[in-house]
């Protein structure tokens, strides 16, 4: 699988994701920023630049939504028919670990939101629909800070590690606070970190270990999110990205692994550019619910490589 290069993006863009008609959509932006001469700061209201672009099938990018400089925006995915996207917002002064879930119709600008009243100090997974449009699944791990807790200094990078990560389902055209959700829980040890529709329900990533760097797995669940199969990813790999064909059949997964192979060496298929040791890895497989193929593993990149999607 030879790379191509088909586009220019700015630096710190999001992941990629599919949108409607052959299109990828991202998001790109600056701040927020500190108050002129500071390195560390409380950020300043009012500071942060974001919009969602995209590439369309014909190879122009274009802004697709620019979002008010109050808030922090990140993660755009549209849903299937393109009409609405969904993403990942939180205010531009205290957005660190302090962020829910927007859906917004693109056509109208109606927008509404989910999981706004989560306590700080929680993460969201990037939002995905199922092929109707109708639901969203993420990754939501709940915050730890009680009433006996020192709440850190939002914008300072500071912040208790949440609770392990679990599965949400939730419909998609209407707001919903965290207290009405089921919480669908990881293996004891272990944490859900991304989730996607496929055509046998929910594929999740789950993660285990101290700072989920060990054991890890794809796990399939039904769309209601009973675990019905577990696949096992390489241990001590960090899969950052899930991606669902248009129709579901196939899953693509990338992972970044610093140790390679799991400590067991070179894998014989990894392409190492000339004069460079081999290591880091990103892998690139798919899943066709029966198990896991891998496309491809690149060692010692000069460059990241992420947000692999269709």
């Amino acid at each position: 699988m030879p790379l191509r290069k088909i586009a220019n993006l700015p630096q710190d863009v999001s992941d990629l994701y599919r949108g409607p008609e052959e299109s990828l959509w991202w998001s790109a932006g600056s701040g927020p920023l500190c108050p002129a001469g500071a390195l560390e700061c409380y950020p300043k209201p009012d500071t942060c630049h974001d919009e969602f672009e995209s590439l369309t099938s014909s190879g122009a990018i274009q802004v697709a939504l620019r979002l008010p400089d109050s808030v922090e925006a990140d993660d755009p995915v549209p849903d299937p028919r393109g009409g609405e996207v969904a993403f990942v917002e939180g205010i531009c002064t205290d957005s660190y670990e302090n962020e829910h879930l927007v859906v917004r119709n693109l056509r109208t600008g109606a927008q509404w939101s989910i999981g706004v009243d989560a306590k700080v100090c929680h993460s969201f997974s990037p939002p995905a629909w199922n092929p109707s449009g109708t639901r969203l699944v993420f990754a939501y791990a709940p915050s730890l800070v009680t009433s006996s807790t020192d709440e850190p200094g939002l914008g300072e990078g500071g912040c208790l590690a949440p609770a392990a990560g679990a599965l949400v389902t939730v419909a998609a055209g209407a707001s919903s606070s965290t207290t009405a959700w089921h919480h669908a829980r990881a293996d004891s040890g272990c944490s859900y970190s991304t989730a996607v529709f496929d055509a046998w329900g929910v594929a999740a990533v789950e993660t285990c270990g101290s700072n989920s760097l060990g054991d890890a797995y794809l796990v399939q669940l039904t769309s209601s999110l009973e675990r019905v199969a577990l696949y096992v990813l390489a241990p001590g790999s960090n899969p950052s990205t899930l991606s669902a064909s248009p129709s579901g059949a196939l899953v693509l997964i990338d992972e970044y692994e610093s140790t390679g192979g799991g400590n067991s060496g070179v894998p014989e298929d990894t392409v190492v550019p000339a004069g460079m040791q081999p290591g880091p890895y990103i892998w690139v497989e798919t899943f066709d619910g029966k198990g896991l193929h891998v496309i491809r593993r690149w060692g010692n990149i000069f460059v990241n490589l992420w947000g692999i999607t269709w």
